[in-house]
């Protein structure tokens, strides 16, 4: 019986500890994934897009359209928009992956057998 128990772990945290997590996996992943996106400051302040430009992301690219050479205010707001939109589709992507069906629904149990 001792050989199984690790198989018995594992079913047991796939089964019911990563279903029940499943909602804080889906706020992490969508937070962490706008975070990325939205990344400015660190680059900013530590290597100011790097040499030549290795190390720029898309925050610093539309502050670059703005500010550093000759200001281009609807290329820079169409690139805001696309980013607006990629977050929102990255978001919904996770949030369809992480909700399928019947993976942490518990309405369908009856709790009446166990009182």
């Amino acid at each position: 019986m001792k050989k199984f128990m690790p198989l018995f772990l594992a079913i047991s945290i796939l089964t019911i500890t990563v279903p029940m997590l499943k909602p804080i996996i889906l706020l992490t992943s969508i937070m962490s994934t706008n975070g990325t996106l939205q990344l400015f400051d660190e680059i900013m302040n530590l290597t100011n897009g790097g040499p030549n430009n290795a190390t720029i992301t898309i925050s610093k690219y539309i502050y670059d359209l703005l500010f550093k050479y000759t200001p281009n205010f609807g290329y820079a707001a169409t690139v805001s928009y696309a980013i607006v939109f990629l977050v929102a589709v990255l978001s919904f992507i996770q949030f369809k992956v992480t909700n399928k069906k019947g993976s942490g629904d518990y309405s369908e149990c009856e709790t009446s057998n166990y009182l």
